[in-house]
């Protein structure tokens, strides 16, 4: 499971993020949303990558870092990491 986000930059909306002290940690079901163009669309962008273990085409300088309930960092360098995620996009 997904514990935060520590990180995205150059990938959509997302120029040089990092995860704050102030944000909650993701737990088994999160909800996001948004105002249009707040970044929604980019994050699910982000999970497809994790799921489809393949750089988005139109963000292949993208660099981002997350860290699962086990403390394990999953990169954009290293999408083969074994954590399943379903992103459903319309």
């Amino acid at each position: 499971m997904i514990k935060s986000i520590n990180k995205i930059k150059n990938f959509g909306l997302f120029k040089d993020f990092k995860w704050s002290s102030n944000i909650p940690n993701f737990s088994q079901y999160n909800l996001i949303y948004g105002w249009n163009y707040s970044g929604k669309a980019t994050l699910s962008r982000m999970f497809r990558c994790i799921e489809s273990k393949l750089l988005h085409s139109d963000f292949q300088n993208a660099e981002f870092e997350l860290t699962d309930d086990k403390n394990n960092k999953i990169t954009h360098n290293d999408l083969e990491f074994l954590v399943s995620i379903s992103c459903f996009q319309h």
